[in-house]
């Protein structure tokens, strides 16, 4: 399935761009942290990542490195 992965801690935000996403007939999934981010790329790899850079722990500069190293990720 094609979808869009919206990854960002604050849910007001991530909820604002996935009704944006959506408003172009685009499926989105919303997760809020970086963990839940390489696991859903892992299970499903999205079309397109809108991604926060600056959140706790695991920042979006790590899950880029992530998703570069990941073959599967690749697909």
């Amino acid at each position: 399935m094609t979808y869009v992965l919206i990854v960002d801690d604050d849910a007001t935000v991530a909820q604002a761009l996935s009704d944006m996403v959506e408003l172009f007939d685009w499926k989105s999934t919303v997760v809020h942290g970086p963990r839940q981010a390489m696991h859903a790329i892992q299970n499903d790899p999205p079309a397109l990542i809108l991604l926060d850079l600056n959140m706790p722990g695991v920042d979006g500069m790590e899950v880029c490195r992530f998703i570069k190293r990941d073959p599967i990720a690749e697909k």
